[in-house]
């Protein structure tokens, strides 16, 4: 392979083979930069699970953007074969990393925190990964980390069903850590989770407690789970209680005890229930021990923190809403297409000390709280949550003064990503499981029988991000067509008629975000013809023609 060009790539060399994956060192004959291309091994190419492994881990990984996830950048087929182009990373996966060193308290928080980050991002996207241990972990020359391999991933819904453990599924056979054959249990035993290693409903707390095993082998250089064989593993997990890291790793190690026992509990509801609730005792630990948490991507170091100019702050911030504001309105005019909206009655007015602005929690509720949608006049939230239980994902909303949420949907699927339609009255999420996508739209004080607006199969899944048009009438939503291409859609909430806005880029890619103006003349969304490669268009309702408005192509999310 080496001389060989797929598309503009250049390979250069090998840097390394396992079951699932030949991952070669190119050159980006455009760009003239280095990229690491990732082809399927000639022996599994016909293998129908491999391939939907490695489509997979193609779209998990290019649904999300953040610095800790490796980022792919470009897709495409080559004999025959996918391949996957991704950042070419400088360093060393944590597995070879534990083998020749130790890390310090202090590193081992620093990367736990932005590995917390990245994971609330991927849980965020309802992105589950399923398969965190170190060699998935790698650390760059620059000693910030990088999670890799989405390929187990589990995308579509908050929660899913499993049976990842079959009858057939070797109890002797040698824990190795990297299994990465097809037919072997899903995942990585060695750090699995209780409910993982049982087949049972997941969600993003396996994630959590796998990354407390990777923490408590960082702290220890000893795995918390040791075994023989799988089964004596599997058995070590669900019914052995691990040694504070302390006893084995030090005092020093002792700030991060309570943290990894607790993501290692047994039982989901004991553990952290969010990433962004690891992130937030992690930043905590760190205020304690004096240690600094800068700007740049939680960079840690051991200093006195600066104080903040709050004026400076102030009118950075309000700069910055001026020009979000003059975004959003620069094309007002009235619509002679769609009706206007009867507003939403205004909240109470309330005078606010400025001089006393705090952050306080809206919902106290056990389980999963996420994906919050504020109303037009600002006095309502509408949120999606897991319960109790975390076993399922519906739609609540509460006043922002405070009180009981009104609970919208009862339903068994995970219901996600409420948006308010502009006259208040009714709300629209995207209702999942592993078979379909709907658009559901119900009123926002209930009461109501629910509208089917939209059902698509899996192969033709809808994404998260609904905007309604000023109407109240019409959704505009991201379709995918195929495994690589999507198109923007209209869709009647009253007739079911649906039409296409946008169609998928003629060379191949996505449209996505979408995103109606107030006056209801122009759409905003992005053009991504190969992954990282968007940029920024407007849809104009009067002469159904777009224009491109930034020139700049690169990762856009929002």
């Amino acid at each position: 392979m080496i001389g060989t060009r797929i598309s503009h790539f250049e390979i250069i060399r090998l840097i390394g083979q396992g079951g699932m994956g030949v991952v070669y060192l190119a050159e980006d004959q455009r760009l003239n930069r280095p990229v690491a291309i990732k082809l399927l091994p000639s022996e599994v190419i016909d293998d129908k699970s491999a391939l939907e492994r490695f489509e997979n881990e193609i779209r998990a990984t290019s649904i999300l953007s953040h610095p800790v996830i490796c980022q792919v950048l470009d897709v495409g087929t080559f004999d025959g074969k996918p391949f996957m182009v991704m950042e070419y990373l400088e360093g060393a996966s944590i597995r070879q990393l534990l083998r020749e060193r130790s890390f310090t308290p202090t590193e081992v928080l620093q990367l736990a925190i932005e590995l917390a980050d990245a994971l609330d991002s991927a849980h965020e996207h309802h992105i589950i990964h399923r398969d965190i241990k170190p060699g998935n972990i790698f650390l760059s020359d620059r000693n910030h980390p990088k999670l890799l391999d989405f390929g187990l991933a589990k995308i579509s819904s908050e929660l899913f069903d499993i049976s990842d453990i079959g009858d057939d599924t070797p109890t002797k056979k040698p824990v190795v850590e990297d299994v990465t054959d097809t037919g072997v249990t899903m995942g990585t035993v060695l750090y699995m989770s209780p409910e993982q290693a049982r087949g049972e409903v997941l969600d993003a707390r396996t994630d959590l407690f796998s990354l407390g095993a990777v923490l408590y082998e960082m702290t220890t250089r000893v795995k918390p789970f040791p075994g023989e064989t799988s089964a004596l593993v599997f058995d070590s997990i669900l019914n052995k209680n691990t040694s504070p890291p302390s006893q084995i790793g030090g005092p020093s190690v002792e700030m991060l005890d309570k943290v990894i026992l607790k993501l290692l509990e047994k039982n989901p509801n004991q553990r952290f229930q969010s990433a962004k609730a690891l992130r937030a005792e992690l930043l905590r630990i760190a205020r304690d021990q004096g240690l600094q948490v800068s700007s740049s991507r939680y960079a840690i170091s051991v200093s006195v923190p600066k104080r903040v100019n709050f004026l400076s702050a102030t009118i950075g911030t309000l700069a910055l809403f001026a020009i979000i504001a003059l975004i959003r309105f620069q094309f007002h005019g009235d619509s002679p297409t769609f009706s206007q909206p009867t507003p939403e009655p205004e909240a109470n007015t309330q005078v606010i000390d400025e001089t006393s602005h705090a952050i306080i929690p809206l919902t106290t509720d056990p389980g999963r709280e996420d994906t919050p949608s504020v109303s037009p006049n600002g006095g309502r939230v509408a949120y999606s949550s897991s319960g109790l239980e975390g076993k399922n994902t519906d739609i609540y909303v509460k006043l922002t003064q405070g009180g009981n949420p009104l609970r919208l949907t009862n339903h068994p699927d995970a219901d996600v990503h409420p948006t308010w339609s502009p006259d208040g009255q009714r709300i629209a999420f995207v209702r999942k499981n592993s078979k379909r996508s709907q658009i559901i739209v119900v009123p926002t004080l209930g009461g109501t029988p629910e509208i089917e607006v939209v059902t698509i199969d899996k192969n033709h899944t809808i994404t998260t991000s609904l905007s309604w048009l000023h109407d109240s009438q019409h959704i505009v939503y991201e379709r995918w067509k195929s495994e690589f291409d999507s198109e923007i859609r209209l869709v009647n909430i009253h007739t079911k008629e649906s039409e296409t806005l946008v169609a998928a880029p003629e060379n191949g890619g996505r449209h996505y975000s979408a995103a109606v103006a107030p006056d209801g003349r122009s759409m905003a969304f992005v053009r991504d013809e190969g992954v990282g490669n968007g940029s920024i268009f407007l849809f104009d309702f009067r002469s159904l023609t777009s224009s491109q408005i930034t020139d700049e192509v690169g990762h856009i999310m929002g």
